[in-house]
């Protein structure tokens, strides 16, 4: 027991709003990547569709000459997928560089309410997670891509 101390009372009520506050920007987070993975998949789908309409004439040179459907897909499956492995590396760098202002910032909101905290980087199995699925939605946008616009050129 301290000396001239009678009581003690936690104000939880502040750590309820911090709560609320953290919801809500995960959910505008999760929000923000919906939307950011589904550009990848159309800035990957539009950018295949311009390669095989500007290799109409060699996609065609090769039919002729025999190559299969999978041999003729395979080099805009590679380009998508390193499109979306660049795109997610881009991300990081963006989010690497926002991290220090954002923690200031951050920190001086925790200290309105007597806490700590900060924005830790992102492990390196999350980069790698990251990094995976920013590929994969890369290849997902050439595989959508090359499917539609190869079937109308044979």
């Amino acid at each position: 027991k301290l000396p001239n101390v009678d009581t003690v009372q936690v104000d939880s009520a502040w750590v309820k709003r911090l709560a609320a506050l953290l919801g809500i920007l995960r959910l505008i987070l999760l929000m923000l990547a919906l939307t950011l993975g589904t550009v990848v998949v159309a800035v990957v789908f539009n950018t295949i569709r311009l390669q095989v309409l500007t290799q109409r004439d060699e996609i065609a040179v090769s039919k002729l000459l025999g190559a299969t459907d999978n041999f003729i897909h395979r080099p805009f499956y590679y380009t998508g997928a390193l499109l979306g492995l660049c795109a997610g590396a881009v991300a990081l760098g963006a989010v690497a560089l926002a991290l220090q202002p954002l923690n200031a910032a951050i920190a001086e909101f925790a200290r309105l309410y007597a806490s700590e905290f900060q924005l830790a980087p992102l492990p390196p199995l999350g980069i790698a997670a990251l990094l995976a699925v920013s590929a994969a939605l890369g290849l997902v946008g050439a595989v959508l891509s090359v499917q539609r616009h190869l079937r109308r050129l044979t």
